[in-house]
């Protein structure tokens, strides 16, 4: 499973929670600066073909990332490293930590993902996307329902509370989609159908 996301998949209508996460971050320092520099360097000298050599000058870097004082910066790159380094286990335990600071949505939905990549058990990922549909649910109560993303929320949570165990939105889901005009709403919401579902 890719931990990067579809349209369909991604959590919508959470304008605002960036930003406000945003606020209360330190102002980068030269000394934060030099850092975020040399891992700009890094990922833009990539080795295109072997990524052997790139994994290995981004798994040393990771340990210069605890010098940056911005918690923000850090911890930006040190996910964006662990993904990419398709070390799960980390990038679940700093998702994990920020979720715990301060829950949202999106990081709600990262936490599922990371445990069906690191085959937690079924009741932990049930209960995982239970939570998510909790969240999702609050979100669309107060989304204006003529934004153009409130039908990816509405999907977002009956695929929510399908995956939590609630064998009832399968039938949901297909009535969504079939009530579904935009054709390429239509055919993303069929195959994160297909995708979940099996079919």
């Amino acid at each position: 499973m890719s931990i990067s996301c579809s349209k369909v998949q991604e959590i919508p209508l959470q304008r605002g929670s960036i930003a406000e996460e945003q606020k209360g971050s330190l102002k980068t320092t030269a000394e934060d600066q030099i850092i975020v520099d040399k891992y700009k360097k890094i990922i833009k000298e990539r080795h295109p073909t072997n990524r052997e050599i790139s994994d290995v000058q981004l798994r040393n870097f990771i340990p210069e990332t605890e010098q940056i004082k911005n918690k923000r910066d850090r911890e930006r790159i040190q996910m964006n490293l662990y993904i990419s380094l398709k070390m799960y286990e980390e990038a679940n335990a700093l998702n994990e930590k920020q979720l715990a600071e301060k829950p949202t949505t999106e990081k709600q939905f990262r936490k599922c993902q990371y445990m069906e990549i690191l085959n937690r058990t079924q009741d932990e990922i049930k209960s995982c996307n239970e939570q998510l549909a909790q969240h999702l649910h609050k979100d669309l109560n107060v989304a204006p329902k003529d934004d153009p993303q409130y039908p990816y929320g509405e999907w977002a949570y009956l695929l929510a509370m399908y995956k939590a165990g609630h064998s009832e939105y399968k039938q949901k889901m297909e009535a969504f989609i079939a009530s579904t005009t935009d054709e390429r709403m239509k055919s993303e919401f069929q195959d994160s159908y297909e995708l979940a579902t099996g079919q």
